[in-house]
């Protein structure tokens, strides 16, 4: 699109903006300045090597705005981080693990997203005690795209979650605030270093900016809505929407009113507590006693409601840990873990019983564990535990009935004063399903992305989302090139419209679509393919996506129609030596006929010749027989028919020598021997081809040999070789038939062989229209055919290519110029027998 398009400067946005221009800077922009902002994964080492590259680094104040988090919620328990799976998801969160370290009473929540419905389930379970930070989210991993105002839409619900977030944009649209990286100064400072590159500085003396100038930025709103008292905000914090208050207006004026009410207030709360402790007295002496009473009497029943309570809640935490998915347990942080306390979710996990695991009285929990798993289970609880963090592991144990189940746990240790362990929580929970499905995700994906067909998925619409590799190796397309592409990309307009009519009606209606198409490469070549469409339903019935297989047949067609024409080739290999059998033997017949009418006929005339003297003498006194013997001599035409017989079977023979000839050809042609190679004389094989298409050239050209003599005999291949010579004569024929006119009744054709090193060189020049140039790297491809529809299959020049390079090693290439001609030169290497 932009090969011919000079630009001043190009401004590339996001990593992969600048990833792509690194790997492809060379081929499209090679001399053009480049400018990047918006890169979050910059390092100082991408621009070596590298001329005419600068921009502006993306840094966020991911610790500052932990720290103002931890400033304004002191009682903080959880903090939840939101990240998408994006390279700058990744890079946030990571960051943030790092920084989590500085604080190991907070317990750090990175929640795995999958949609929008999971969201708000995991929202709606937050409580005070929980602050959300919003990192880099953008798209949940269902593929869904969330927009910024409907993420923070979402995520500002809860009044008693904070939401605090890291970019600008969000601000003003329900999140606290935070130390936040601005956009605008990326591409203001993009645009700025673009400026002074047109006016002429040179790129490279213009340095990086590597940081940005984050600023704390709070808004008011927020503050409001989520409790927080705007006194506790840094005074360095900017405060957005703050409303224009009366007392700001009027500042002055009600100073003066508060200190004359304060002073009002004063005097009159000096009476007000004369009277207020004077009445005091008098009520404090008669409730005393009836106080001390009521006391005792409600401290009793306190104590009863009390115990009731610790009862109902003991039932009723059993009642709500039996009904989930799972086994809650507090167990000692030593070498069985030796469980204190198991929910009998126990009993439908493992099949024990919670009376047999507690206290290690039957087995220790360890004891169920399989031996394989359980050192990296040691490791990564110790690890945790070191750290003072929850952990996550997945593991496997065995049943009470010998049954292998995989588990997932999640746990943390319950720590004293002095920050030493005195027990785990934790729950574990039955993933042996889960394990199962993804085994067999994976076998699924590895067939998919090792099959030699081409596997692509698309959306409903037809932009692929999916391919395999089998597409690249196929196609030459990459996926990067492909994927947010639509399939059409590969259309090579062999189809018609009503063929892709056919093709979405089906597949509209949720049939499976098969058939045969031939699509385009990158390069512009074609393929043949049988394809597969088959739709992909949502859990509501609806097409969300198509999965498409496309195997490549096109060497399976190139296959078929050699065998087609070696089957038709072998027909009238048959055809021709029957005929050439059948011919032959009248032929020899009229041979032997002519030769005894030639030897006779001698005698035969100087018997004539006798009897014609002998008649002239003796009619000589007799006038009227002579004159009657004159009329049938002139009448009969005697001795004309003696002058042209002996002509005539001269002629005959010179007929039936060529139509001889002509079947020793054909033999010769159809007769190669089998499929072994064998010793060949190059220049009776071009004789036989020429003399075989000769109704071809015969009508357009002549045909001129400079042929050497002492050819050696090569091995080849005769009938396939002979194949090769008489496609590249006709093809001659037919280029100088296109170059004839008015001017020009012919043209020539000019056959040579001579001897070089290591084989034999046999070359076929014509002085026809020519080969163009835009077609010349095509002609040896299969199906190519510059021929009117109906005289050519396009499969011949690629035929030869096969038998010459492929089964002879040997080579074929051509020389041509439009307007002038074309010479092909053949090399045959010579191959001991």
């Amino acid at each position: 699109k932009y090969q011919n398009t000079s630009f001043d400067v190009i401004i590339c946005v996001d990593d992969r903006a600048f990833s792509f221009i690194l790997a492809n800077r060379t081929a499209l922009f090679p001399d053009t300045p480049i400018v990047f902002c918006g890169i979050n994964s910059f390092e100082k080492e991408m621009l070596q090597e590298q001329e005419g590259i600068t921009g502006v680094n993306e840094t966020t104040d991911v610790e500052r705005t932990i720290e103002l988090m931890m400033a304004n919620h002191p009682e903080v328990r959880n903090i939840h981080v939101l990240n998408d799976r994006t390279l700058l998801g990744d890079s946030i969160k990571y960051e943030i693990i790092a920084i989590s370290r500085q604080y190991p009473d907070v317990k750090w929540l990175f929640p795995v997203i999958y949609n929008k419905q999971q969201l708000q389930l995991k929202l709606s379970s937050l409580t005070k005690g929980d602050v959300l930070l919003l990192g880099s989210f953008s798209r949940d991993l269902s593929g869904d795209y969330i927009e910024p105002d409907e993420t923070v839409k979402r995520l500002s619900q809860n009044k008693d979650v904070p939401l605090y977030g890291l970019w600008d944009f969000y601000l003003d649209k329900g999140i606290v605030g935070g130390y936040l990286t601005s956009g605008w100064f990326q591409g203001e400072s993009a645009a700025q270093i673009a400026m002074q590159i047109i006016d002429g500085q040179d790129t490279d003396t213009i340095k990086v900016i590597m940081e940005n100038p984050n600023s704390c930025k709070i808004d008011f709103n927020a503050l409001q809505y989520y409790g927080i008292l705007i006194e506790d905000i840094p005074e360095s914090c900017e405060i957005i929407n703050v409303p224009v208050s009366f007392y700001s207006e009027h500042k002055r004026f009600i100073s003066i009113i508060i200190v004359v009410i304060v002073f009002l207030s004063f005097l009159s709360g000096l009476l007000v507590i004369t009277l207020i402790r004077k009445r005091k007295v008098e009520v404090d002496l008669r409730l005393l006693t009836s106080d001390l009473e009521e006391r005792v009497f409600e401290r009793t029943s306190e104590l009863s409601h009390a115990n009731n309570v610790v009862i109902l809640r003991e039932q009723e935490l059993q009642r709500m840990l039996s009904n989930l998915p799972g086994v809650v347990y507090r167990c000692m942080d030593d070498e069985h873990w030796t469980m204190l306390f198991l929910s009998e979710g126990i009993k439908q996990l493992a099949g024990y019983s919670a009376e047999s695991l507690l206290q290690n009285n039957e087995l220790s929990f360890e004891d169920i564990i399989e031996k394989d798993d359980r050192a990296k289970v040691h490791e990564m609880v110790a690890e945790a535990v070191a750290k003072k963090s929850h952990f996550i592991v997945e593991y496997k144990i065995r049943t009470q009935s010998g049954k292998m189940k995989w588990v997932w746990e999640e746990g943390q240790g319950v720590y004293n004063e002095s920050g030493e362990v005195l027990y785990l929580d934790g729950f574990i929970t039955d993933i042996s399903d889960r394990k199962s499905f993804e085994e067999k995700q994976t076998k699924l994906a590895a067939a998919v992305h090792q099959t030699d067909d081409i596997v692509l998925i698309t959306t409903s619409t037809g932009t692929i989302e999916y391919v395999n590799p089998a597409f690249e190796n196929i196609t030459g397309y990459s996926t990067a090139e492909v994927i947010g592409q639509n399939a059409r990309i590969l259309k090579s307009g062999h189809q018609s419209s009503e063929f892709y009519e056919k093709m979405w009606g089906q597949l509209t209606h949720g049939l499976v679509f098969r058939g045969r198409v031939v699509n385009r490469r990158k390069d512009a070549t074609e393929y043949v393919a049988n394809v597969t469409i088959s739709p992909i339903r949502n859990n509501d019935n609806k097409i969300t996506h198509y999965v498409g297989v496309q195997k490549d047949i096109t060497h399976e067609i190139v296959l078929e129609k050699r065998l087609q024409q070696a089957q038709k080739l072998e027909a009238m290999g048959t055809l021709a030596s029957g005929i050439a059998h059948e011919i032959n033997t009248p032929t020899q017949f009229v041979n032997t006929n002519i030769d005894f009418i030639q030897s006779s006929f001698a005698d035969l005339t100087e018997f004539l010749t006798y009897c014609i003297d002998y008649i002239t003498l003796k009619s000589e006194s007799d006038s009227s027989e002579r004159e009657q013997f004159e009329n049938i001599y002139d009448e009969k035409d005697v001795a004309y028919i003696l002058e042209e017989i002996p002509l005539a079977l001269t002629q005959s023979r010179n007929g039936t020598e060529k139509i001889a000839k002509i079947i020793g050809s054909m033999k010769h042609f159809s007769q190669p021997g089998g499929g072994a190679k064998t010793p060949t004389e190059f220049n009776e094989m071009l004789k036989d081809s020429c003399i075989l298409s000769g109704s071809e050239w015969k009508p357009v050209a002549d045909i001129t040999f400079d042929l050497t003599d002492d050819l050696p005999r090569i091995l080849c291949l005769q009938s396939e070789i002979s194949q090769v010579f008489l496609n590249i004569i006709i093809n001659a024929a037919h280029a100088i038939e296109s170059s004839l006119n008015d001017e020009r009744e012919k043209g020539a054709i000019l056959i040579s062989t001579k001897s070089v090193a290591g084989g034999i060189e046999v070359c076929i020049g014509d002085n026809g229209v020519g080969i163009p140039d835009t077609i010349k790297d095509r002609l040896f491809d299969p199906f190519f055919t510059t021929k009117d529809p109906g005289k050519g299959s396009g499969d011949g020049l690629s035929l030869c290519h096969t038998i010459i390079v492929e089964k002879h090693d040997g080579i074929i290439s051509f020389e041509s110029q439009e307007g002038v001609g074309t010479t092909f030169t053949i090399f045959i290497p010579q191959v001991d027998e």
